[in-house]
């Protein structure tokens, strides 16, 4: 017995069998050339979005970082500053106490010559006026003790000569 014959005898048609082979690489040949090619093109398609998208977020990370280290190098910058600034303020606040302290300082230096002057000046006048009183009151004692007054042309030559002599 023969294969073709055993397979007679249960109904199989081997001339049926090589028109569905056939039928069946047909259909799967244009099944490959138009769906299998539109689902790979998808397919491709899909691939290609997803990558992009792989790519767009590590740009995007990689910008984030540079953004977030550029934030953090302003920040840097600028407590450098403020504290630049306030070291500068520091330091004019400084400046200007001194200065203020110095005029102080020598307002109060002036103010004292002033009334050192002025108290020479009026020493030195109470002594001139201490001297003429002396000298009135010694004319006075002078003219009690003679009992005899003086004009007042020989008055002013007595003080003056009296004035010299204590000089």
């Amino acid at each position: 017995m023969d294969i073709l014959e055993i397979l007679g005898k249960i109904g199989f048609d081997w001339k049926m069998a090589v028109i569905s082979v056939i039928n069946f690489l047909v259909v799967l040949l244009i099944i490959s050339k138009f769906i299998f090619a539109k689902i790979g093109e998808s397919v491709e398609e899909r691939q290609k979005i997803i990558q992009k998208g792989l790519e767009d977020a590590d740009r995007v990370a990689n910008e984030l970082s540079m953004a977030e280290q550029k934030y953090n190098d302003i920040i840097k910058d600028a407590q450098k500053e403020a504290n630049s600034i306030i070291t500068d303020a520091e330091a004019n606040a400084q400046t200007v106490a001194q200065d203020i302290k110095s005029k102080a300082n020598d307002e109060a230096e002036e103010i004292k010559t002033k009334a050192q002057e002025q108290i020479s000046k009026e020493r030195s006048m109470m002594l001139d006026k201490l001297k003429r009183e002396t000298a009135d009151l010694a004319i006075l004692a002078t003219e009690k003790i003679l009992k005899d007054k003086l004009d007042q042309k020989s008055d002013k030559a007595l003080i003056e000569d009296y004035l010299n002599t204590i000089k």
